[in-house]
């Protein structure tokens, strides 16, 4: 079943091919790939993937070779998983990916962690420069919500509103109220003038906001969904006081 579900991803991975003889070839260089890596290690993944980059285009030509790049190289693939969330459009998603593999052509993502200090300087500065040019590509507001996309508990908000069918504009609403309710306890938790009982009692006003926002802008679904798992972790960190799973929802 599991070779079965990779040859159908495989097939729709390279559905921008025509010819079964190319598609072959590929799938016999990845499995030459995966071969060596279980030979020589994880630490030979980088060179590796070059030989194999190489090797793949040499059987392309230049249309099919951004198509491949677009969809089975290391950049396509942590920029799909990392910018999900950004909801961008192909513009946007082809523009960014093309400065993206310029940078790391010449600054593999896995890097092996042996780069000396002048190395590690270097790719630094290069990928401030590399931040600066997907600034001015997006503008102001879009590049915010590129950078916000990366945010893991912006990214978990995001797959929860995904679940109910709902999307970015959903999840930022409620990531900003997190971030609202989260400075709000954190001025209560400190301030020394409240008794135990005042605190405790603000606390749990805030936790009871939060719910209901959450409730409101995601609804049963969504609602259902945060209640999963780790996902309303953060509220304990507030106040970790038991409270009702299934507070009303104000009807709109």
């Amino acid at each position: 079943m599991k070779t079965r579900k990779r040859a159908n991803e495989f097939d729709l991975m390279t559905d921008f091919l025509d010819d079964e003889g190319k598609k072959a070839q590929i799938l016999r260089l990845q499995k030459e790939f995966n071969d060596k890596v279980t030979i020589l290690g994880e630490g030979s993944v980088p060179k590796l993937l070059k030989e194999i980059e190489d090797a793949v285009k040499q059987l392309l030509t230049p249309e099919e070779a951004r198509q491949y790049d677009l969809r089975m190289s290391m950049t396509g693939n942590i920029m799909r998983n990392q910018l999900a969330a950004f909801e961008p459009s192909e513009q946007e998603f082809l523009s960014v990916f093309d400065l993206r593999k310029a940078f790391d052509v010449q600054f593999h993502p896995m890097d092996p962690g042996e780069a000396t200090a002048a190395e590690r300087a270097e790719r630094g500065e290069a990928w401030q420069r590399l931040q600066e040019q997907i600034k001015q590509t997006l503008g102001a507001q879009r590049y915010a919500d590129y950078e916000l996309a990366q945010n893991q508990d912006f990214q978990q908000m995001y797959r929860i509103a995904k679940e109910a069918g709902l999307g970015a504009s959903e999840a930022k609403q409620v990531y900003a109220m997190r971030q609202q309710a989260e400075e709000l306890a954190a001025r209560i938790q400190n301030d020394q003038s409240l008794t135990p009982e005042q605190r405790g009692q603000a606390l749990g006003g805030i936790r009871q906001e939060a719910e209901r926002t959450i409730h409101t802008v995601l609804g049963e679904k969504g609602w259902d969904q945060f209640n999963r798992g780790a996902n309303n972790r953060w509220l304990d960190a507030i106040n970790p006081q038991t409270v009702p799973q299934n507070p009303a929802a104000p009807r709109p």
